[in-house]
């Protein structure tokens, strides 16, 4: 990695937190190339937590982060968490509806479980969530992953992906989402303005999604169902929800409010002073 900053000699380094940024902020640092980090989660990771002291400034998408992190305050910059800005610009609500194929009247219930689909999401769904459809006179629009079966006979009104291409449009469709807690949805989520049940993944490094999801309820910008008690609460908790209108705006005003649209862009700008 060292000779490959000597080759290319760059004039800053930017490292994500991955386990492979380690080997190339420890490099910069040395070279005494100004690093810089940009952490998406609450909590950060081990990476980001080694090199932050090494770090000119780490960017960060939550004010709640600084508090996990040994460094001055001032080295800190919360940007939040840069997402593309398609999801500002999707169509119609009815125009996403029909894209899915569903009714533009109807309720309409969004889940997915990342790219990856998530298995507990997609058991309850399939054991709670389906056999309500059709008697509440709602839809879904419901990423499986690709590694799920899919029952071969669905309601009327479901509409199942292994992976959504357009989440602009199927976020625009949805009445309300139903979603593990990472920081890229929730970012999405935010400027969307979506009313949202977050289940955070229960095995991610330092537990980091429920802090993420407590990050937002904690400003009643969403609901939380922990992944042990979906057996037990799913539809209820979903039916509450969508039943719900008044607490659908509440939960919807409030995530807008963390909504950070322009984080790419200051981040740029924060990166540009130390290449002038």
């Amino acid at each position: 990695m060292a000779k490959i900053l000597s080759e290319e000699k760059p004039d800053l380094v930017l490292c994500a937190g991955a386990y492979i940024s380690y080997p190339v902020g420890i490099a910069a640092y040395k070279k005494s190339i100004p690093l810089f980090l940009l952490e998406s989660n609450v909590q950060p990771g081990k990476t980001n937590k080694l090199l932050a002291k090494k770090a000119t400034k780490v960017f960060t998408s939550y004010k709640e982060s600084k508090k996990f992190l040994s460094i001055r305050k001032d080295k800190c910059i919360v940007v939040g968490n840069p997402v593309r800005n398609t999801f500002t610009q999707s169509p119609s609500k009815v125009a996403s509806i029909q894209s899915f194929g569903l009714d533009p009247s109807k309720k309409t219930i969004l889940v997915f479980g990342g790219s990856l689909g998530a298995n507990s999401i997609n058991t309850a769904v399939i054991e709670q969530l389906l056999p309500m459809i059709e008697e509440n006179d709602i839809q879904l629009i419901w990423q499986t992953g690709s590694n799920f079966v899919v029952p071969t006979t669905l309601p009327k009104g479901v509409k199942a992906l292994p992976f959504i291409t357009d989440m602009a449009s199927a976020y625009d469709a949805a009445t309300m989402v139903v979603c593990r807690a990472g920081a890229t949805s929730l970012s999405e989520l935010s400027l969307v303005k979506k009313p949202a049940i977050l289940i955070p993944y229960p095995f991610a490094a330092y537990n980091h999604q429920h802090s993420n999801a407590m990050a937002y309820v904690s400003k009643n910008a969403a609901v939380i169902l922990e992944d042990s008690k979906l057996a037990e609460a799913f539809q209820q908790t979903v039916l509450e929800l969508l039943k719900n209108e008044k607490l659908q705006k509440q939960l919807s005003l409030n995530i807008s409010k963390l909504a950070t649209p322009n984080a790419a862009k200051d981040v740029v700008t924060v990166l540009l002073k130390y290449l002038q």
